[in-house]
């Protein structure tokens, strides 16, 4: 079997060849993946602190306990939404999968 391949150089050629395709298709994939990561954490981050922002104003503002309980309980809303839709989004397009 050896001997074939000395024989017929262009069958390991064509082997490598393949290999080197599917390698660098699948690292493209990732810098895809990659990408649409670190657009979602910069989304989710900018949400996130905007309507920290507003919460700061509106403790600064004097609102009362009420009104307060009320925001932090929909930024605490807006944040693990924001997380579970970026873990679902990110993981979901790794392995097929999504995060409850």
């Amino acid at each position: 079997m050896d001997a074939a391949f000395m024989r017929y150089p262009y069958i390991m050629a064509v082997g490598v060849a393949t290999t080197a395709i599917v390698v660098w298709w699948f690292r493209g994939f990732q810098l895809k993946i990659f990408k649409a990561r670190l657009k979602l954490a910069s989304e989710t981050k900018d949400e996130v602190v905007r309507q920290f922002n507003d919460l700061k104003a509106a403790v600064a503002a004097g609102a009362g306990v009420d009104a307060l309980t009320a925001r932090i309980e929909k930024l605490e809303a807006a944040v693990h939404s924001a997380l579970t839709g970026t873990l679902n989004a990110t993981e979901g397009a790794d392995i097929g999968g999504a995060v409850e």
